[in-house]
């Protein structure tokens, strides 16, 4: 046997062993954590606003976070949904502005929109594909239940939440201000403006848009 017989041998056992070597995985699947592989391969149909189209459900209990810098971020204050951009449902999909959480270093979280809770449930982080911090979000409203790639500011005062891939709310995008106190609707503006807006995806991709404010 001639040396380039011999290499392309040792070439196709190589090939052949890394192939047999590597776990079974479905056709689509994504990995969201380290080690939890996603099942749900065709998510259902986002709601508009889950708050206004609920549906009734349960939540896991609670588990507290490890004492983490993200952690004490997310327990602080109120975190305020100012301009929502659903992925479908444009328009449609502003109902959600002013919707809010507070997170507690429990584990646990109550939730609504402007001065009303609507909601309960669990929260918990995880791992994103490229290393991000993943918000998961189980609500007694099962339409709310949610996964939700984290993109903090320097200044603690904001975030970027985009939908992981493949989960219901994949696509949308949120900016998530930090009050400390839950919003008040006569807060709300009376004039109508443009504003643009950009949100930093996990990856470092970057998402910009023209927003119309209204009240």
């Amino acid at each position: 046997m001639n040396r380039t017989t011999q290499l392309c041998c040792l070439l196709a056992l190589a090939i052949l062993t890394a192939t047999s070597c590597k776990p079974d995985k479905s056709s689509g699947e994504t990995v969201i954590t380290r080690d939890v592989p996603l099942t749900n391969k065709m998510p259902k149909p986002p709601p508009i606003n889950p708050y206004e189209t609920p549906e009734k459900g349960s939540f896991a209990d609670p588990t507290p976070p490890p004492k983490l810098p993200i952690v004490d971020f997310l327990i602080t204050h109120y975190w305020v949904f100012e301009y929502y951009l659903h992925a479908q449902e444009f328009d449609r999909g502003r109902t959600n502005q002013f919707r809010w959480y507070k997170f507690s270093p429990d584990g646990t979280f109550i939730a609504g929109q402007w001065e009303t809770v609507v909601s309960k449930g669990t929260w918990k982080l995880a791992t994103g594909e490229t290393k991000n911090t993943v918000i998961i979000i189980d609500s007694d409203n099962d339409a709310e239940d949610s996964q939700w790639d984290m993109q903090p500011n320097e200044s603690g005062d904001e975030m970027s939440w985009s939908g992981v891939r493949s989960t219901t709310y994949q696509g949308h995008l949120i900016k998530v201000i930090n009050l400390m106190t839950m919003p008040s609707s006569l807060d709300k503006s009376s004039q109508i403006s443009w504003q643009s807006f950009s949100w930093q995806l996990a990856g470092g991709v970057r998402v910009e848009t023209n927003w119309l404010l209204t009240d």
